[in-house]
């Protein structure tokens, strides 16, 4: 996480958009539409509640126990830029016990049938929480949800956090990250608990004075993959080899490699990294032989390449 510092002045709290592939509209929630004036004031530019719930807002520009990092809930600074929100997992305190708060944006263009999309965001567990939960999700669909109540939205999530493996940490950004198949025509993307509380795992957790679960969101994005079978047909010099290869694979480009991550055949995450380089070397010799995915990030776009580890 990068060092924050609370600013004073409106004028310095404008900020600048964020371009690339991204297809999340304002992804780290910091465009916002006016200062949040308070809890449950989510004036954040390109997201909403689709239900009569209210997620938070915390943005160093805010006032009433809604800044950043320091606010009401405690003390966390953004993993990106300075803002982020936040929703209540469930309320014990209020009338219902499967109380749920989401936030929702319109992508910036539809996802294409049959295609395959990265699909991320970064939540950590409120100092207030005295329980976290597991089934953290992203719900993509073709129409917006929409709920005239504040109970949860019983719809199945395409991405989720590991079942009975709830997200503790007050100090630290999760990754809640998978690859998806579009089925085509998804343009709205939802984000919370979508299941009810006896469907959800609940960990009490020391410290913290709220009964709520409550979560930080930041950094959501969606970007589309391209497969990159054959070298060089979808991006200019993008050059991955020996394939097949014996243990060592080459990762060359004539644009900047940014990062990259190795999934085995079953579609598990072994290997990750950050990078910036046109050249970089993998060592597979501590693996078995078999099928792997190579996904590189170039730029602001993602690319996938097959190989063969003999």
């Amino acid at each position: 996480m990068k060092q924050s510092f609370l600013l004073l002045l409106l004028f310095f709290c404008l900020v600048l958009p964020v371009g690339g592939q991204n297809l999340v509209p304002n992804p780290s929630f910091e465009e916002m539409i006016s200062r949040p004036e308070g809890i449950g004031d989510s004036s954040v530019a390109s997201w909403y509640s689709p239900s009569s719930a209210s997620p938070d807002y915390f943005h160093p520009c805010a006032e009433n126990n809604s800044g950043a990092p320091q606010n009401g809930f405690g003390n966390q600074l953004a993993r990106t830029g300075d803002a982020y929100v936040g929703v209540h997992l469930s309320d014990l305190a209020k009338t219902s016990t499967d109380y749920r708060e989401y936030i929702q944006c319109e992508l910036l263009e539809p996802l294409e049938p049959g295609e395959l999309y990265a699909i991320s965001f970064f939540v950590s567990r409120t100092d207030s929480s005295v329980k976290a939960c597991d089934n953290l999700g992203v719900y993509l669909s073709n129409a917006a949800l929409l709920s005239s109540d504040n109970l949860y939205l019983p719809v199945v999530p395409q991405v989720v956090s590991p079942p009975n493996e709830p997200i503790i940490s007050s100090t630290e950004w999760i990754e809640i990250r998978d690859t998806i198949v579009a089925v085509g025509g998804e343009q709205f993307l939802s984000i919370g608990v979508f299941t009810n509380n006896e469907n959800t795992n609940w960990v009490s957790v020391e410290g913290g004075w709220e009964l709520e679960p409550h979560y930080y969101i930041d950094d959501v994005s969606v970007y589309h993959i391209l497969i990159d079978e054959v070298p060089g047909s979808k991006i200019s010099g993008l050059n991955i080899y020996p394939n097949p290869s014996d243990n060592i694979v080459h990762l060359k480009s004539e644009q900047i490699i940014t990062g990259y991550i190795v999934y085995n055949s079953l579609g598990l995450e072994i290997l990750r990294e950050d990078i910036d380089s046109k050249y970089n070397r993998l060592d597979f010799s501590i693996y078995p032989r078999g099928v792997y995915f190579i996904q590189l990030r170039i730029g602001e776009m993602l690319f996938q390449r097959k190989i063969q580890i003999n």
